[in-house]
Protein backbone atom coordinates (compact mmCIF):
# COMPACT_ATOMS: atom_id res chain seq x y z
CA UNK A 1 0.00 0.00 0.00
CA UNK A 2 2.80 2.26 0.79
CA UNK A 3 4.38 1.76 -2.58
CA UNK A 4 1.00 2.26 -4.42
CA UNK A 5 0.64 5.47 -2.13
CA UNK A 6 4.14 6.66 -3.44
CA UNK A 7 3.48 6.29 -7.20
CA UNK A 8 0.18 7.96 -6.91
CA UNK A 9 1.72 11.14 -5.40
CA UNK A 10 4.63 10.91 -8.08
CA UNK A 11 2.03 10.86 -10.73
CA UNK A 12 0.06 13.67 -9.22
CA UNK A 13 3.18 15.88 -8.83
CA UNK A 14 4.28 15.25 -12.64
CA UNK A 15 0.62 16.14 -13.83
CA UNK A 16 0.81 19.21 -11.99
CA UNK A 17 3.97 20.10 -13.22
CA UNK A 18 3.17 20.00 -17.06
CA UNK A 19 0.39 21.72 -16.23
CA UNK A 20 1.31 24.68 -15.10
CA UNK A 21 4.17 24.39 -18.34
CA UNK A 22 2.39 27.14 -20.02
CA UNK A 23 1.98 29.51 -17.60
CA UNK A 24 5.76 29.07 -17.31
CA UNK A 25 5.96 29.49 -20.89
CA UNK A 26 4.11 32.89 -21.28
CA UNK A 27 6.27 34.57 -18.10
CA UNK A 28 9.27 34.03 -20.20
CA UNK A 29 10.74 36.84 -22.13
CA UNK A 30 9.77 37.34 -26.20
CA UNK A 31 12.33 37.06 -28.70
CA UNK A 32 11.56 39.06 -32.08
CA UNK A 33 12.12 37.35 -35.22
CA UNK A 34 15.61 38.55 -36.77
CA UNK A 35 14.66 41.64 -39.09
CA UNK A 36 15.01 40.75 -43.10
CA UNK A 37 18.55 41.43 -44.07
CA UNK A 38 18.76 45.02 -46.20
CA UNK A 39 19.71 44.87 -50.00
CA UNK A 40 20.71 47.87 -51.74
CA UNK A 41 20.96 48.03 -55.53
CA UNK A 42 24.15 46.96 -56.73
CA UNK A 43 26.02 50.52 -57.56
CA UNK A 44 26.11 51.62 -61.43
CA UNK A 45 29.79 51.51 -63.00
CA UNK A 46 30.86 55.41 -63.70
CA UNK A 47 32.80 54.29 -66.78
CA UNK A 48 31.40 50.60 -68.29
CA UNK A 49 29.61 50.57 -70.59
CA UNK A 50 28.21 52.32 -73.66
CA UNK A 51 28.80 56.07 -74.07
CA UNK A 52 27.71 59.32 -76.31
CA UNK A 53 29.21 62.91 -76.56
CA UNK A 54 30.12 65.89 -78.08
CA UNK A 55 33.63 67.32 -78.42
CA UNK A 56 34.84 70.97 -79.23
CA UNK A 57 37.89 72.44 -79.22
CA UNK A 58 41.34 73.63 -81.04
CA UNK A 59 43.05 72.41 -84.64
CA UNK A 60 45.90 73.25 -86.38
CA UNK A 61 47.62 71.44 -89.48
CA UNK A 62 50.79 71.21 -90.81
CA UNK A 63 51.22 70.14 -94.24
CA UNK A 64 54.31 69.51 -96.67
CA UNK A 65 54.70 68.51 -100.46
CA UNK A 66 55.69 69.49 -103.85
CA UNK A 67 53.43 72.02 -106.11
CA UNK A 68 54.71 71.32 -109.59
CA UNK A 69 57.95 69.57 -108.39
CA UNK A 70 58.93 72.25 -105.74
CA UNK A 71 58.86 71.62 -101.95
CA UNK A 72 57.08 73.96 -99.90
CA UNK A 73 55.94 73.64 -96.44
CA UNK A 74 53.13 75.47 -94.58
CA UNK A 75 51.21 75.92 -91.66
CA UNK A 76 47.97 77.53 -89.85
CA UNK A 77 47.30 79.17 -86.19
CA UNK A 78 44.72 76.94 -85.89
CA UNK A 79 40.98 77.28 -85.57
CA UNK A 80 37.59 75.73 -84.52
CA UNK A 81 36.97 72.09 -84.12
CA UNK A 82 33.84 70.20 -82.73
CA UNK A 83 31.42 67.04 -83.49
CA UNK A 84 30.01 63.68 -81.95
CA UNK A 85 31.84 60.87 -80.10
CA UNK A 86 30.44 57.23 -79.27
CA UNK A 87 31.88 54.23 -77.67
CA UNK A 88 32.11 51.64 -74.98
CA UNK A 89 34.07 50.66 -72.02
CA UNK A 90 35.16 47.58 -70.43
CA UNK A 91 36.65 46.94 -66.76
CA UNK A 92 38.98 45.08 -65.58
CA UNK A 93 39.86 45.53 -62.13
CA UNK A 94 41.37 49.55 -62.58
CA UNK A 95 42.51 49.19 -66.36
CA UNK A 96 40.04 50.25 -68.53
CA UNK A 97 40.10 49.02 -72.55
CA UNK A 98 37.71 50.92 -74.88
CA UNK A 99 36.82 51.27 -78.40
CA UNK A 100 35.62 54.86 -79.82
CA UNK A 101 34.36 56.66 -82.67
CA UNK A 102 34.31 60.06 -83.79
CA UNK A 103 33.49 62.52 -86.54
CA UNK A 104 35.26 66.14 -86.36
CA UNK A 105 33.78 69.18 -88.18
CA UNK A 106 37.24 71.46 -89.07
CA UNK A 107 37.16 75.31 -89.94
CA UNK A 108 41.28 75.66 -90.51
CA UNK A 109 42.77 77.16 -93.38
CA UNK A 110 46.23 77.05 -94.60
CA UNK A 111 48.03 79.27 -97.24
CA UNK A 112 51.30 79.24 -99.03
CA UNK A 113 51.91 82.56 -100.82
CA UNK A 114 55.71 81.61 -102.79
CA UNK A 115 54.34 77.94 -103.74
CA UNK A 116 50.48 79.21 -104.67
CA UNK A 117 48.76 77.14 -102.50
CA UNK A 118 46.28 77.13 -100.12
CA UNK A 119 43.95 74.49 -98.41
CA UNK A 120 40.59 74.04 -96.40
CA UNK A 121 40.24 71.33 -93.60
CA UNK A 122 37.06 70.50 -94.17
CA UNK A 123 36.09 67.20 -91.78
CA UNK A 124 37.90 63.86 -89.97
CA UNK A 125 36.30 60.68 -88.58
CA UNK A 126 38.34 57.99 -86.71
CA UNK A 127 37.92 54.23 -84.92
CA UNK A 128 40.45 53.86 -82.07
CA UNK A 129 41.39 51.94 -79.00
CA UNK A 130 41.72 53.31 -75.22
CA UNK A 131 43.46 52.06 -72.39
CA UNK A 132 42.90 53.80 -69.14
CA UNK A 133 43.43 53.71 -65.56
CA UNK A 134 40.42 54.25 -63.52
CA UNK A 135 41.82 56.13 -60.09
CA UNK A 136 38.54 57.07 -58.14
CA UNK A 137 36.92 59.27 -60.17
CA UNK A 138 39.68 59.95 -62.12
CA UNK A 139 41.04 57.90 -65.54
CA UNK A 140 43.81 59.40 -67.61
CA UNK A 141 43.87 57.28 -70.71
CA UNK A 142 45.85 56.76 -74.14
CA UNK A 143 44.55 56.20 -77.43
CA UNK A 144 45.09 54.90 -80.84
CA UNK A 145 43.57 53.82 -84.02
CA UNK A 146 43.19 55.55 -87.91
CA UNK A 147 41.54 58.31 -89.31
CA UNK A 148 39.87 59.90 -92.53
CA UNK A 149 40.55 63.51 -93.67
CA UNK A 150 38.62 65.13 -96.37
CA UNK A 151 40.68 68.95 -97.68
CA UNK A 152 40.17 71.03 -100.31
CA UNK A 153 43.43 72.68 -102.46
CA UNK A 154 43.60 76.07 -104.23
CA UNK A 155 45.59 78.26 -106.01
CA UNK A 156 46.30 81.78 -104.71
CA UNK A 157 46.83 84.37 -107.24
CA UNK A 158 46.51 85.96 -109.53
CA UNK A 159 43.03 84.37 -109.48
CA UNK A 160 41.94 81.78 -107.36
CA UNK A 161 41.51 78.28 -109.08
CA UNK A 162 39.93 75.64 -107.33
CA UNK A 163 41.86 71.71 -106.77
CA UNK A 164 40.50 68.91 -105.98
CA UNK A 165 38.83 67.90 -102.63
CA UNK A 166 40.68 64.76 -101.82
CA UNK A 167 40.52 61.81 -98.88
CA UNK A 168 43.39 61.21 -97.00
CA UNK A 169 44.25 58.03 -94.61
CA UNK A 170 46.14 58.18 -91.64
CA UNK A 171 46.77 57.05 -88.22
CA UNK A 172 46.37 58.56 -84.62
CA UNK A 173 47.78 58.85 -81.17
CA UNK A 174 46.43 60.70 -78.10
CA UNK A 175 46.04 61.18 -74.49
CA UNK A 176 43.88 62.71 -72.05
CA UNK A 177 41.72 63.09 -68.90
CA UNK A 178 38.26 62.09 -68.15
CA UNK A 179 36.59 62.85 -64.75
CA UNK A 180 33.41 61.33 -63.19
CA UNK A 181 31.75 64.36 -62.45
CA UNK A 182 28.12 62.85 -61.14
CA UNK A 183 26.38 59.88 -63.08
CA UNK A 184 25.51 59.34 -65.59
CA UNK A 185 28.48 62.87 -66.63
CA UNK A 186 31.77 62.95 -67.48
CA UNK A 187 34.19 65.53 -68.88
CA UNK A 188 37.17 64.61 -70.90
CA UNK A 189 40.46 66.44 -71.72
CA UNK A 190 42.31 64.65 -74.83
CA UNK A 191 45.29 65.73 -77.44
CA UNK A 192 45.35 63.86 -80.60
CA UNK A 193 48.11 63.89 -83.30
CA UNK A 194 46.95 62.51 -86.29
CA UNK A 195 49.61 61.95 -89.59
CA UNK A 196 47.75 61.56 -92.89
CA UNK A 197 48.77 60.13 -96.12
CA UNK A 198 50.23 61.80 -99.25
CA UNK A 199 47.88 62.66 -101.62
CA UNK A 200 47.84 63.90 -105.29
CA UNK A 201 45.74 67.12 -106.39
CA UNK A 202 45.28 68.21 -110.04
CA UNK A 203 44.42 72.11 -110.93
CA UNK A 204 45.69 74.96 -113.23
CA UNK A 205 47.60 72.02 -114.98
CA UNK A 206 49.36 71.03 -112.21
CA UNK A 207 50.11 68.48 -110.01
CA UNK A 208 50.27 69.24 -106.30
CA UNK A 209 51.41 66.52 -103.38
CA UNK A 210 49.53 67.25 -99.95
CA UNK A 211 51.27 65.55 -97.19
CA UNK A 212 49.01 66.66 -94.12
CA UNK A 213 49.68 66.00 -90.22
CA UNK A 214 47.13 67.68 -87.30
CA UNK A 215 47.08 68.51 -83.66
CA UNK A 216 43.66 68.20 -82.22
CA UNK A 217 42.95 69.83 -78.40
CA UNK A 218 39.82 69.06 -76.82
CA UNK A 219 37.15 69.05 -74.04
CA UNK A 220 34.29 66.42 -74.20
CA UNK A 221 30.83 66.33 -72.37
CA UNK A 222 30.56 62.15 -72.23
CA UNK A 223 27.33 60.90 -71.48
CA UNK A 224 27.24 57.45 -69.82
CA UNK A 225 24.33 54.96 -71.36
CA UNK A 226 25.44 51.74 -69.19
CA UNK A 227 24.57 48.31 -70.55
CA UNK A 228 20.72 48.67 -71.53
CA UNK A 229 19.87 49.95 -68.08
CA UNK A 230 20.26 46.18 -66.21
CA UNK A 231 22.40 47.78 -63.83
CA UNK A 232 20.56 50.99 -63.13
CA UNK A 233 19.14 51.28 -58.93
CA UNK A 234 15.71 49.64 -59.50
CA UNK A 235 13.72 53.39 -57.53
CA UNK A 236 14.72 54.57 -61.45
CA UNK A 237 13.18 51.21 -63.33
CA UNK A 238 10.20 51.22 -61.43
CA UNK A 239 9.05 54.87 -60.77
CA UNK A 240 5.61 54.92 -61.56
CA UNK A 241 4.53 56.33 -65.31
CA UNK A 242 6.54 57.28 -68.20
CA UNK A 243 8.83 60.84 -68.22
CA UNK A 244 10.72 62.52 -70.88
CA UNK A 245 12.74 64.22 -68.90
CA UNK A 246 16.48 63.91 -68.99
CA UNK A 247 19.44 63.60 -71.62
CA UNK A 248 19.04 61.58 -74.44
CA UNK A 249 21.59 60.52 -77.42
CA UNK A 250 20.77 58.82 -80.57
CA UNK A 251 21.60 57.96 -84.23
CA UNK A 252 19.57 59.14 -86.99
CA UNK A 253 19.43 59.10 -91.21
CA UNK A 254 17.31 60.20 -93.80
CA UNK A 255 16.97 62.04 -97.08
CA UNK A 256 17.24 65.51 -97.40
CA UNK A 257 15.37 67.78 -100.75
CA UNK A 258 17.67 70.46 -101.96
CA UNK A 259 17.02 73.61 -103.65
CA UNK A 260 19.04 76.08 -104.37
CA UNK A 261 19.26 79.70 -105.76
CA UNK A 262 21.84 80.08 -108.11
CA UNK A 263 23.14 83.51 -109.68
CA UNK A 264 26.00 83.61 -112.22
CA UNK A 265 26.57 87.25 -112.63
CA UNK A 266 26.16 88.61 -115.78
CA UNK A 267 24.90 85.61 -117.02
CA UNK A 268 21.45 84.69 -115.39
CA UNK A 269 19.79 82.90 -112.40
CA UNK A 270 18.31 79.28 -112.06
CA UNK A 271 17.33 76.38 -109.45
CA UNK A 272 19.57 73.93 -108.58
CA UNK A 273 16.95 70.58 -107.16
CA UNK A 274 18.35 66.94 -105.78
CA UNK A 275 18.02 64.86 -103.10
CA UNK A 276 20.91 63.87 -100.80
CA UNK A 277 21.03 60.82 -97.85
CA UNK A 278 22.85 61.06 -94.84
CA UNK A 279 23.27 59.94 -91.51
CA UNK A 280 24.65 61.01 -88.03
CA UNK A 281 23.84 61.74 -84.71
CA UNK A 282 21.86 63.71 -81.83
CA UNK A 283 22.16 64.16 -78.55
CA UNK A 284 19.70 66.57 -75.66
CA UNK A 285 17.78 67.29 -72.98
CA UNK A 286 14.41 67.34 -72.00
CA UNK A 287 11.97 68.83 -68.97
CA UNK A 288 8.46 68.33 -68.31
CA UNK A 289 5.90 70.21 -66.55
CA UNK A 290 2.71 68.77 -66.00
CA UNK A 291 2.30 67.58 -70.04
CA UNK A 292 4.54 69.99 -71.97
CA UNK A 293 8.05 69.02 -72.41
CA UNK A 294 10.64 71.30 -73.24
CA UNK A 295 14.26 71.12 -74.17
CA UNK A 296 17.05 71.71 -76.31
CA UNK A 297 18.28 69.05 -79.37
CA UNK A 298 21.96 68.89 -80.79
CA UNK A 299 23.42 66.61 -84.60
CA UNK A 300 25.04 66.63 -87.18
CA UNK A 301 25.16 64.63 -90.16
CA UNK A 302 27.32 63.50 -93.15
CA UNK A 303 25.60 63.76 -96.50
CA UNK A 304 26.08 62.80 -100.11
CA UNK A 305 24.92 62.94 -102.68
CA UNK A 306 24.63 65.56 -106.30
CA UNK A 307 22.62 68.33 -108.08
CA UNK A 308 23.07 70.61 -110.86
CA UNK A 309 21.82 73.71 -112.50
CA UNK A 310 22.66 75.08 -116.12
CA UNK A 311 22.52 79.01 -116.34
CA UNK A 312 23.06 80.25 -119.76
CA UNK A 313 25.11 77.10 -121.02
CA UNK A 314 27.17 76.62 -118.11
CA UNK A 315 26.82 73.98 -116.04
CA UNK A 316 27.21 74.06 -112.31
CA UNK A 317 27.10 70.76 -109.91
CA UNK A 318 26.47 70.81 -106.34
CA UNK A 319 27.50 68.10 -103.62
CA UNK A 320 26.52 68.53 -99.95
CA UNK A 321 29.05 67.24 -97.10
CA UNK A 322 27.45 67.67 -94.24
CA UNK A 323 24.90 69.67 -92.04
CA UNK A 324 24.46 70.30 -88.28
CA UNK A 325 21.76 72.12 -86.02
CA UNK A 326 20.99 73.50 -82.56
CA UNK A 327 17.46 73.67 -81.72
CA UNK A 328 14.78 74.24 -79.08
CA UNK A 329 12.06 71.85 -78.60
CA UNK A 330 8.35 71.99 -77.30
CA UNK A 331 6.45 68.77 -77.44
CA UNK A 332 3.26 67.07 -75.35
CA UNK A 333 3.73 64.44 -73.49
CA UNK A 334 0.83 61.68 -74.57
CA UNK A 335 1.68 58.40 -72.67
CA UNK A 336 4.19 56.77 -75.42
CA UNK A 337 4.21 59.32 -78.11
CA UNK A 338 5.83 62.69 -77.34
CA UNK A 339 4.37 65.24 -80.78
CA UNK A 340 7.02 67.96 -81.00
CA UNK A 341 7.91 71.74 -82.87
CA UNK A 342 11.21 72.74 -82.75
CA UNK A 343 13.30 75.95 -84.13
CA UNK A 344 16.90 77.16 -84.15
CA UNK A 345 20.29 77.39 -85.82
CA UNK A 346 21.54 75.48 -88.89
CA UNK A 347 25.01 75.19 -90.60
CA UNK A 348 26.01 73.54 -93.74
CA UNK A 349 28.99 72.83 -96.59
CA UNK A 350 28.27 72.31 -100.18
CA UNK A 351 31.00 71.96 -102.55
CA UNK A 352 30.49 73.41 -106.37
CA UNK A 353 31.65 72.43 -109.73
CA UNK A 354 31.41 74.26 -113.21
CA UNK A 355 31.26 71.20 -115.40
CA UNK A 356 34.53 70.64 -117.11
CA UNK A 357 37.22 72.52 -113.90
CA UNK A 358 37.57 71.20 -110.71
CA UNK A 359 35.61 71.53 -107.42
CA UNK A 360 34.63 74.41 -105.57
CA UNK A 361 34.67 75.03 -102.24
CA UNK A 362 32.63 77.58 -100.77
CA UNK A 363 32.41 78.79 -96.41
CA UNK A 364 29.88 76.75 -94.71
CA UNK A 365 26.34 78.47 -94.98
CA UNK A 366 24.63 79.63 -91.87
CA UNK A 367 20.63 79.84 -91.33
CA UNK A 368 17.73 78.65 -89.77
CA UNK A 369 15.59 75.76 -89.17
CA UNK A 370 11.92 74.93 -88.00
CA UNK A 371 10.07 71.71 -88.30
CA UNK A 372 8.27 69.03 -85.91
CA UNK A 373 7.97 65.41 -84.98
CA UNK A 374 6.83 62.54 -82.77
CA UNK A 375 9.18 60.39 -80.67
CA UNK A 376 7.76 56.69 -79.74
CA UNK A 377 9.14 54.92 -77.00
CA UNK A 378 9.73 51.79 -76.98
CA UNK A 379 10.57 50.82 -73.81
CA UNK A 380 11.27 52.93 -70.77
CA UNK A 381 14.42 53.82 -71.76
CA UNK A 382 14.70 53.60 -75.68
CA UNK A 383 12.41 55.82 -77.90
CA UNK A 384 12.07 55.86 -81.91
CA UNK A 385 11.97 59.58 -83.53
CA UNK A 386 10.07 60.74 -87.31
CA UNK A 387 10.96 64.10 -87.83
CA UNK A 388 10.66 66.77 -90.51
CA UNK A 389 13.23 69.92 -90.94
CA UNK A 390 13.22 72.74 -93.02
CA UNK A 391 16.52 74.83 -93.33
CA UNK A 392 16.62 78.45 -94.98
CA UNK A 393 20.01 79.21 -95.35
CA UNK A 394 21.68 82.71 -96.55
CA UNK A 395 23.75 83.73 -99.52
CA UNK A 396 27.15 82.30 -100.00
CA UNK A 397 29.35 83.85 -102.89
CA UNK A 398 32.54 82.39 -104.67
CA UNK A 399 34.36 82.76 -107.94
CA UNK A 400 33.77 79.90 -110.76
CA UNK A 401 35.79 80.29 -113.75
CA UNK A 402 32.18 81.63 -115.52
CA UNK A 403 32.18 84.19 -113.17
CA UNK A 404 31.34 85.56 -109.71
CA UNK A 405 28.76 82.81 -108.30
CA UNK A 406 26.37 83.13 -105.36
CA UNK A 407 23.97 80.29 -104.12
CA UNK A 408 21.12 80.40 -101.17
CA UNK A 409 20.66 77.02 -100.20
CA UNK A 410 17.04 75.44 -99.09
CA UNK A 411 16.53 71.62 -97.34
CA UNK A 412 14.02 69.49 -97.07
CA UNK A 413 14.81 67.04 -94.31
CA UNK A 414 12.81 63.79 -93.46
CA UNK A 415 14.96 61.39 -91.09
CA UNK A 416 14.13 58.68 -88.54
CA UNK A 417 16.36 57.35 -85.79
CA UNK A 418 16.62 55.76 -82.77
CA UNK A 419 17.86 56.79 -79.21
CA UNK A 420 18.33 56.03 -75.91
CA UNK A 421 17.05 58.11 -72.92
CA UNK A 422 19.15 58.47 -69.34
CA UNK A 423 16.86 58.45 -65.87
Amino acid sequence: MRGFGLVALGTMTLASQIAAAPALAADLPEYAEPPAPITTPAPVSEWEGFYRGLHFGWSADDLEGQSGGVPYSMSDDGGFAGGGLGGYNWLFGNVMLGLEGDVVIHETKTTNAAANIGTDFIWDAGAYARLGYVWGRFMPFVTAGARMAEIHAHTLAPTLIQGDVVRHYGWSLGAGLEVAVFYPFRLRAEYLYTNYSQETYRYAGTTTSVDPETHQLRGAIVFALGDGFEEYPQTFLTAPGNSWSGFYGGLSAGAAFLSDDTTLAGLGAGTADGTSLGGGMFLGASAEWGRLVGGIDMDLSLRGGEQSVTIAGTIIDKEPMWDAHVRARLGYDAGHFLPFVAGGFAITQVHFTQAGTTAINVEPARGWTIGGGVDVAVTDRIFARLEYLHDEYQDVANALPAGATSFEPSVDTVRAGIAVRLP
